[in-house]
Order: structure tokens, then sequence, then C-alpha cells
């Protein structure tokens, strides 16, 4: 291992090892894809992949003690700085050489540059630059850039920093092609004939002996699924929240509060309005062996009411409390495991309830609003061979509606991506055929429900109470599709990647994009 290697994590390792640390891996990184396969084989805890984002300090240790020529590649893409004194900056004399280098070559044994960084003995800050443009196959005219500035530190090793903002612009009215647009607030520009909008991301964590406590608007996950978990789903719009962090020995606890929007962005603008909406969510995961981890999961969504102080505290039983306090919320509960059969192979399972009736299960019940999701994963120990995700879920009608607080954020589901009334078969797989190449592709066959009770936003206290006892899985009219998603990133040196998307929509229309990432 380098000798900048060596400094860096030694000073992190007994800090960071064994709980939750701030600045997170953004979600697209590769590394997210390196280190399930490692946790499939059992080189890192099982653990490290039932939560999103990962700590970017815990990726860092755990690649640094693999030690292969692409952990090592992707170790040195976290950018984490070496404790150099002073200050560098991009008309710096080193700086100037290291760009000159990076511009043209590739070499993943050196260090990563900043366009701006500031380490000493207590204080490590940095930024990075990320231009990001790309031309839409399906139309030529469509171009689509994103300016990226992110900034990252840490003070005493026990209190970080994480900020991302990033302008997005595409020409014409339409955003919906981009594959990152999330129906954020639009503005057209007749003059230039673009459309601009703006995303942000940010986390505070402070690190103590009784608990980490987080502030936060970062895509967060609980689940096995890479993206489309049905207790909190990556995929989701980020929320803002507060959340602590506890570990001891085997057993992990998360809480956290959020702070969510009523209704969707466009027609708060209209309105004017924001009401109040609030999520509470606790979570318990127990690694039985180190091969074996259970957890149980337990939110409410309520509002209309300042923060309720029987939400906030961490350790409630959120079910007890939401009827003492009039029946008022929605409540969500869910159980989930991953098993590690043997090294190579998971196998994991979800089953999360809004409400249902145990002796009614496998009846057509309309109040059995559950979630069932079941899914397996399998790498070859040859990291130039690809791992394969296979992945069924059902979801049953009304699960996460209410008649006031459904389970959304800004009118788009938090959890499952396809919402009540689907049944979603998804195959997945990453490859890494070199170290400077990248390949992703998922294909799902996609069974969705349109009638009334299949859309997050309906009101189960509207429902046709005759199908109460006779309510199938998916309500009529049935849509069927597939979606196709393939990604493949080449890094042509340290600072230019190129990348290209094919994929369809929810229209089946087929979108190929063209791309090119300038990463200061």
């Amino acid at each position: 291992m380098n000798l900048w290697k060596n400094i860096f994590f030694n000073m992190l390792t007994l800090t960071c090892l064994f709980g939750w640390t701030g600045l997170p891996l953004e979600p697209n990184h590769p590394a997210h894809v390196y280190l399930r396969r490692q946790a499939a084989l059992g080189n890192v805890p099982l653990s490290i992949l039932s939560k999103a984002p990962i700590s970017t300090i815990h990726t860092a240790i755990s690649l640094s003690n693999i030690n292969t020529s692409l952990s090592n590649r992707l170790l040195r893409d976290l950018g984490l700085p070496t404790k150099q004194s002073g200050l560098i900056h991009p008309f710096h004399k080193h700086a100037l050489s290291g760009i000159s280098k990076s511009f043209f070559k590739f070499d993943p044994n050196e260090p990563a540059s900043h366009f701006l960084s500031i380490a000493q003995d207590t204080l490590t800050f940095w930024a990075d630059w990320i231009e990001h443009g790309s031309l839409s196959g399906k139309d030529s005219g469509k171009k689509y850039f994103k300016d990226q500035l992110s900034v990252q530190g840490n003070l005493y090793d026990k209190v970080y920093a994480y900020s991302r903002f990033i302008m997005h612009r595409i020409s014409g009215k339409d955003p919906a092609f981009a594959q990152d647009y999330q129906n954020e607030w639009t503005k057209f520009f007749p003059d230039i004939n673009m459309s601009i909008w703006y995303t942000s991301e940010a986390s505070f964590y402070i690190k103590n002996q009784l608990f980490d406590i987080e502030i936060a608007r970062t895509p967060y996950s609980w689940g096995w699924s890479t993206t489309q978990s049905p207790i909190i789903a990556s995929a989701a719009v980020p929320f803002s929240r507060v959340a602590l962090y506890k570990t001891l020995g085997s057993f992990r606890l998360q809480a956290l509060h959020g702070s969510l929007l009523y209704s969707s962005i466009d027609s708060t603008h209209q309105s004017n309005i924001k009401k109040e909406k609030y999520i509470a969510a606790h979570r318990l995961e127990w690694d039985m062996s180190s091969n074996i981890t259970v957890s149980f999961t337990e939110m409410a969504l309520y509002g209309d009411r300042p923060p309720e102080i029987g939400y906030i505290n961490p350790v409630a039983f959120y079910w007890a409390q939401e009827h003492n306090l009039g029946d008022l919320d929605n409540i969500i509960m869910a159980m989930d495991m991953a098993w590690r059969i043997r090294p190579g192979f998971i196998f994991y399972h979800t089953l999360l309830w809004d409400e249902l009736s145990w002796l009614d299960l496998f009846k057509d019940w309309w109040g059995n609003k559950f979630v069932y999701q079941i899914g397996s994963f399998y790498t070859p120990k040859n990291i130039r061979l690809p791992d394969i995700r296979l992945e069924y879920t059902q979801c049953r009608p009304w699960v996460y509606t209410h008649s006031d607080f459904p389970f959304s954020h800004a009118g788009q589901l938090i959890g499952f991506p396809y919402g009540p009334s689907s049944r979603v078969l998804r195959l997945e797989t990453y490859w890494f055929p070199t170290d400077r190449i990248e390949l992703e592709a998922s294909l799902a066959r996609i069974e969705k429900g349109t009638g009334f009770g299949s859309d997050v936003s309906d009101n189960y206290d509207e429902r046709d109470r005759s199908l109460d006892l006779s309510t199938p899985l998916l309500l009529g009219p049935i849509e069927e599709s597939f979606r196709l998603y393939v990604k493949s990133a080449i890094l042509l040196t340290d600072m230019l990647t190129i990348q290209v998307l094919v994929y369809n929509n929810i229209n089946q229309t087929v979108f190929y994009d063209l791309g090119l990432i300038f990463n200061w």
C-alpha cells in the first residue's frame, strides 16, 4: 500500500471502523457495487449493505483492507486527501502540474487532486467540481448539462460536513427525459431554449461516545434492494432529517425524524401553501451471526400539527403511541433479513405491512396492505465476471395510502417505486471488465394495476367498499411493461469519463444518451 494511504487510514481506523461516519458516498459511485460483491464473498460485514448511503470513510477503510488493482482505483476515486499541510488551490504550482497530467493520462496509484483543498492537523477540507454534458440519441436536439460543486471536510475526525449543489440544464421545455429528474420545480428560459432546475444534498455529522448525530438531506435507504427497497428506497426523492445512530455489539439502532412535502413541488409553488407533514422512523438491526442479519423497522407518517414528542422519542413503540394519540396517523412496520448462504451468494427478503390480518393473510381482504420482496444476489470470486441479482416484489392495493398522510414526499413514493397494486420481477447485473470500464444493466417485467387504490395519493376512505372482501392484487385495468436500463462508463483519463446510457421510459420510448464527464 502506498505511503499516502497508510498515513490517512491509520488515522481513521480507530474512530470509524465500528460505527457510522459522515461524508456519504455518492449513490452512483461504483464502490457501492464493489462493496456489495465483497460483502457477498464475506470480505466485509454483511450489514454494510443494509442502509445507504455508505460512509465514504467506511468505504475507504474497507477498500484499503482488500488491496486489489480495482480496489486501489476505487479508493483513489473517493478523493480523500492526504494529510498535507497548507492550502492547495487551482493555480498552485503542484495543482497545475497535476491537472496537466490528470487530463491526459490514467494513473490509479496516484492520489486524486482536488479543485481546492486545505489540510491541517485538525482540519481537512476539500472541494470538487464536475461538468457533465450529454446528447440524446432519441432527439439529437436534446442537450443536457449538469454543473456540480461539492465540498467535504472533517474537524478533529469528529465533525463531518458534506454539501453538494447541482444546476441542471436541458434543452426544451420537457425535462422528463433526464434520467435523474425527480419532478423538481423547473423554469424555462425561451431566449436560450433551456429548462433549468436545481438539486442539493447536505450532511452534518457529529460523532461522540453516546451516539452519532446527523442532520442531512441525501438519498437514503433501509433494506437490501439496490434501489427498490419497500421500506425506504434510495430512488426516492431525498428528504431532510435528523438522525441518531448507535452500535452496541451486534446491535445497531437507527432513528430519524424528517420533514416531508405534503404535495408535489409544482402544486406547492402554485398554492403557496406548505402543510406540515413529518416522518418518524427507527430501525433495529441484529447480526445473529457473521452470515445472518435481521431487522425490524417502524415508521410513522403524520402532520397538521407541530412535531410530536412521542414520535421523536427513538425508542418509543409508534404503533401504541398512534393509538393513544387518536388513531390519526399512518403507521408502517417491516421485518427483513439477509443470509449469506455461502461465500458469493446472498438471499434476502422483506415483509412490510401497512395493515393486515394474520388470520386473513392469504385472502383478498382490502385491509391486507403489505409488500413482499424476495431476492438473491450472486457474485463470482473473479471480479472480472458479472454478478447477478434476481428480485421479485409484489405490492398489494392501498399499501402506503392514507386518508391524510400517505407514505410520500413531494407527491412521490418513499418506498417501493412502483407503488400499490404492482408485481415486479427484476434482473440486475454489474460488471468490471477492466479497472477502467464499468457496466450495469437491468431488466424488469412490471405488472401495474391502475384502478382506484393503485396510487399512493388515493384516499382509502373513498374506496369502493363492495370490494372490501374481494380486492385482487392488481386492480384493473392492468398495464404490463418492460423496463430496460444499460449503462457503461469508461475512464479515459483521471479527469475524463465517457458514459453511454440506453433506457426506456414508462411509455416504452427508448432513449440513447452519450455523455462526457469532466471531474476536477
